[in-house]
């Protein structure tokens, strides 16, 4: 009998096309079946078939979860959609900007007072050290950001994975 998986979502906030990551090659190969949305050319799933996903994937972007673009506004109700649904999401830079403002309330972004640029190293916390999505990983990696925003870690519903400075 063949086991059918429900497909995985992945909100591609980019503006513009982007080499695909280790991530995007990683999930093609899986084999599991990925449903891919450009949010900034107004690309979202259909509102019923939200409970149906397996889990979520939400990009970075050059936008702040703060700025005024109706498709930030869409994100975050598909967001707000998946959390009532109890889909797992996991948010990389921008998107856990968003999880932060779509879930705990704007007041848990906010922008820094200057900005980080460059390679720094990024560890993984107690939960992430245990965590089956990053045990794996050294507890220290290298990685390069470049962003000016910043989320409150001190949320009670928020699990922080990794954290630089």
């Amino acid at each position: 009998m063949q086991r059918i998986m429900k497909p995985f979502l992945y909100f591609n906030n980019w503006h513009t096309d982007q080499p695909d990551t280790r991530f995007e090659v990683a999930l093609r190969e899986s084999g599991i079946t990925v449903q891919t949305y450009r949010t900034q050319r107004g690309e979202f799933p259909d509102k019923a078939s939200l409970a149906n996903a397996s889990g979520a994937y939400v990009s970075a972007s050059v936008a702040g979860a703060y700025d005024p673009e109706p498709w930030i506004g869409e994100l975050s109700t598909n967001l707000r959609a998946l959390a009532a649904h109890q889909v797992p999401m996991l948010g990389l830079c921008f998107g856990a900007q968003v999880l932060a403002w779509a879930l705990l309330g704007s007041d848990q972004v906010f922008k820094r007072a200057d900005r980080e640029t460059g390679y720094v190293p990024i560890t993984l916390t107690p939960e992430g050290l245990s965590d089956p999505l990053t045990a794996h990983l050294p507890e220290t990696l290298r990685a390069f950001v470049w962003h000016g925003d910043e989320v409150r870690a001190d949320h009670p519903d928020l699990m922080v994975l990794a954290r630089g400075d």
